[in-house]
């Protein structure tokens, strides 16, 4: 009723013929018109997210009632519809400036990170939604640091939090830290209710003490860090540093913002409401798995390639944003299907015509979202799909990509387009058309997550002039994510989640142009399935500033007139410490090199004492080797 306003209007939207309002029923999946049905369905759904809105409403105006004036918060269990955190977000407002006033997080159970295909993925993805979705900084309510069935690696533990913090998470609530027991229930409950086992939580066959079942369900261990009797688990100093390194560098932290790449991902929230197969309702592709990080969906193989080749693209919200805001970025990527509201369409159609480049993978939308005609954008790029083609190699810039899942061939492309990709036979199925003062890329089909792939993504990058990624290394799963302040200080975590070290080159670079702007450093051993944090550009006092420390470093403090700085890495990993200096070091206790750039570079091992003295102090670098966690 808030969105359409009549039953008139509702039934000329659905396709339906209810008599009122109240008489409304839920679409059901014996229900049968087409394309308008997805449309009742994603109302439907739309209502339902407004629905969980109220309810939250309903809860903080009980709490203001009973005098309570603390801010509130909302842990969603994930960012797909309902879970609409934009909404949760105005569940309540400031009545001084008509803001919402409600903290709204996600929770985060990646379990595990592993290195062929998605990588981090699983972090970077949710962390860039509730940054694009949110006006403040990203938060979980719940981040997993045990579970209740599935045991969680001490190297999972490790790096884990360290590289949802690099990839722009401000606050972190541990689940599970401390654990415990669960009262048995009454007898009387157990009677009535019939429950298999004695508690009150809700499983049964949960970890306990060390990692042992109980299929009792009482224990709430669930491998915290602090067990239920009190005992410190294998991750127990593993989450003591992480605190620590938080501690230590929370002005920094607060204040840096994540260093993305010269690409956007224009993100559709209203495409998650899709919860069924759409192929069946008359769709050319079945849309319900928009964003889902499964190896099978089409959509995000285009970011796990562009993940594999260290790209951090830009989310952006494009049911928020203004076109001002499109406009910031040169070149953007979206997914899309056959309808999009009529707004957020002339904001792209804007976005294109104003300069921007738009890589547009499957349809371009010719209606709107109640599946009316609007010719918004097709209207500028009139390309309709011949047919949807499997089981192809196709042949893209030059690669032959043979394992993609399905290939869309193309008819009316727009005249003088430049033909990216092609079938065996000659039709097309991706190209590039000049609209207005930009561009138009239109893939109609999704690069495997594989080497030709990404070979294909890197070269249609190239063919974009999309400069390289700031943050990378040489090897795919190994992790290169930076955070800076506007002072200029950056904290890269490098992560390696393979299982055995790695001797690779890591490049280290921002576009705003500081000191030490661009960091390279070649064949420097990382060890297998660690994360911790490198230091570019750190002031440790007046005149001792860090170009790069491949260190997590722990402490700085003055002792005896010296500066004394302590850290860590882990056995068997190899150093830079790299200084800036006007001149030479009247002293260094170990070999150094000096050029024009004006940076002492000490490379060294771990453990080591490294004793500088700088024209303007003396420092001393005490830096300790660490067991690695093993699982």
């Amino acid at each position: 009723k808030r969105k359409h306003g009549t039953i008139e209007h509702v039934n000329a939207a659905h396709g339906t013929k209810f008599a009122s309002i109240d008489k409304i029923e839920p679409p059901r999946r014996v229900d049968s018109n087409g394309k308008q049905f997805l449309a009742r369905c994603n109302d439907w759904m739309e209502a339902k997210e407004g629905i969980i809105q109220e309810f939250t409403t309903r809860c903080i105006k009980m709490l203001r009632d009973l005098g309570i004036k603390s801010p509130m918060y909302v842990n969603t269990p994930t960012l797909e519809a309902p879970a609409n955190v934009m909404l949760q977000h105005v569940a309540e407002m400031d009545p001084t400036n008509g803001s919402g006033r409600v903290l709204a997080g996600e929770d985060f159970y990646p379990k595990t990170l592993e290195a062929v295909f998605f990588q981090d993925a699983k972090i970077a993805l949710p962390v860039e939604m509730l940054d694009a979705q949110l006006p403040y900084m990203p938060i979980t309510w719940e981040f997993q640091g045990g579970h209740y069935q599935e045991p969680l690696g001490v190297n999972d533990a490790q790096m884990l939090p360290r590289i949802a913090l690099a990839h722009g998470i401000k606050a972190f609530s541990f689940y599970m830290l401390v654990g415990g027991r669960n009262p048995p229930m009454p007898a009387d409950l157990v009677k009535r209710y019939k429950h298999p086992f004695d508690h009150y939580g809700t499983y049964a066959n949960v970890i306990g003490p060390g990692g042992k079942i109980d299929p009792s369900g009482r224990t709430y261990d669930f491998g915290a860090a602090i067990g239920e009797n009190g005992q410190k688990s294998d991750r127990f100093l593993i989450y003591q540093r992480f605190f620590a390194f938080c501690a230590n560098n929370t002005p920094e932290l607060l204040s840096m913002s994540k260093v993305h790449d010269d690409i956007a991902y224009f993100h559709y929230q209203p495409y998650e409401r899709v919860k069924l197969q759409t192929v069946p309702l008359g769709f050319v592709l079945n849309y319900h798995n928009m964003i889902r990080p499964e190896i099978g969906s089409p959509f995000f193989q285009f970011l796990t390639c562009l993940n594999g080749l260290h790209y951090q693209p830009k989310m952006v919200e494009l049911s928020l944003a203004t076109i001002e805001e499109l406009a910031r970025h040169k070149v953007a990527f979206g997914f899309f299907t056959s309808y999009m509201d009529g707004p957020t369409l002339n904001k792209l159609v804007d976005y294109v015509k104003g300069g921007g480049t738009l890589v547009m993978l499957f349809e371009i939308p010719t209606m709107d979202e109640v599946m009316a005609p609007f010719d918004a954008m097709s209207s500028i790029v009139p390309t309709s799909i011949e047919a949807k083609i499997t089981d192809q190699p196709i042949t893209a810039l030059d690669h032959v990509i043979d394992s993609a899942d399905f290939a869309l061939a193309f008819k009316d492309i727009p005249n003088n387009s430049e033909v990216i990709a092609t079938l065996p036979d000659g039709r097309i199925c991706a190209y590039a058309a000049d609209v207005g003062k930009g561009k138009v890329v239109h893939l109609g089909f999704a690069p495997p997550p594989e080497k030709e792939g990404r070979a294909f993504v890197q070269a249609l990058l190239a063919n974009l002039k999309v400069p390289p990624p700031k943050s990378s290394t040489s090897l795919p799963g190994l992790l290169a994510i930076q955070q800076q302040s506007p002072a200029g200080e950056r904290l890269a975590a490098i992560c390696n989640l393979w299982k055995r070290d790695e001797v690779a080159n890591v490049v280290l670079e921002e576009a705003a142009r500081t000191e030490a702007f661009k960091i390279e450093v070649n064949q420097v051993k990382i060890i297998g399935r660690t994360c911790l944090f490198w230091h570019v550009n750190k002031r440790l006092a007046d005149g001792v500033i860090i170009a790069l420390a491949t260190t997590e470093i722990t402490s700085t403090k003055k002792d005896n007139g010296q500066l004394v700085v302590n850290g860590f890495n882990f056995k068997n990993a190899s150093g830079q410490l790299w200084i800036q200096s006007a001149t030479k070091p009247k002293k260094c206790s170990h070999k150094f090199t000096y050029g024009g750039d004006k940076i002492i570079r000490i490379a060294h091992d771990y453990p080591t004492e490294i004793q500088v003295e700088l024209p303007t102090t003396a420092v001393v670098f005490k830096f300790k080797a660490l067991d690695v966690p093993r699982d």
